[in-house]
């Protein structure tokens, strides 16, 4: 009798053990397979800017882009000391009960950020659109500046996104009408603004680290700015920098 009950003790002890080792078996392969399939796409498509690059090695199509690019880049770098002398800048016209959103109450659409940024200087990682490229633009091989465009469109200059590393010595709260919170950084940012047709918005992130940084959409057309805003607001919540261990 005590045999049998020994017997029927290890079939019963092996039978349990199996269920269990299988059971983490398909546990472990479920959660691989939901963590690949989620993964957005690191870097999948992306031009390298250096002071020293040769640009006629680019082809055709992106040299066009990036100098529509960063002739709005530099204009808008022009049009900031006659924006700090005069905050009456913004357009009249701008219905701001249509196009402007308190970002603080707004749901962020990250349904179609589905591609990763990754820069290794100062580990910075975005999230940004399919069907959009970038210029990663180095100071010194050192991250100076990041342009996203929708290379998608036959729009000239297509709509874009620029993240700026920004020196904190230079930062002025009084220049900005709203704050909030976002990952334990302080965010900054006024109305959208109106220039030729385009409407822009910045965004400032104060960090506690060496730098700060800047995200500034600029579109053409109020209708594209509004359908777009929660999915800019999703790019500036995807933002990360620096190493963490979690």
């Amino acid at each position: 009798m005590i045999m049998k009950l020994t017997s029927d003790t290890n079939t019963i002890f092996s039978s349990s053990t199996s269920i269990i080792f299988h059971l983490i078996i398909l546990f472990v392969i479920l959660f691989i397979i939901n963590e690949v399939s989620d993964r957005p796409r690191v870097n999948p498509h992306y031009i390298l800017v250096a002071p020293n690059n040769d640009l006629n090695e680019l082809p055709a199509q992106e040299n066009t882009v990036k100098e529509n690019v960063n002739a709005n880049i530099n204009k808008s770098a022009k049009e900031k000391s006659e924006k700090l002398l005069s905050s009456k800048r913004v357009a009249e016209d701008i219905n701001h009960s249509q196009t402007f959103y308190n970002f603080t109450a707004m749901r962020a659409d990250t349904t179609k950020l589905d591609q990763l940024y990754h820069e290794n200087t100062l580990d910075v990682t975005l999230k940004y659109p399919n069907g959009w490229t970038y210029i990663d633009q180095d100071l010194k091989h050192k991250l100076d500046g990041v342009t996203f465009w929708f290379e998608q469109t036959k729009i000239t200059p297509p709509p874009y996104v620029h993240l700026e590393v920004v020196d904190k010595d230079m930062f002025d709260p009084s220049r900005f009408k709203n704050k909030t919170e976002i990952n334990g950084n302080q965010i900054y940012f006024n109305d959208p603004e109106e220039l030729e047709g385009q409407i822009s918005q910045t965004i400032y992130i104060r960090t506690h680290s060496n730098e700060d940084y800047s995200l500034k959409l600029i579109i053409d057309g109020k209708n594209y700015f509004n359908s777009f805003q929660p999915i800019f607001w999703g790019m500036v919540k995807s933002f990360k920098f620096g190493r963490r261990l979690f």
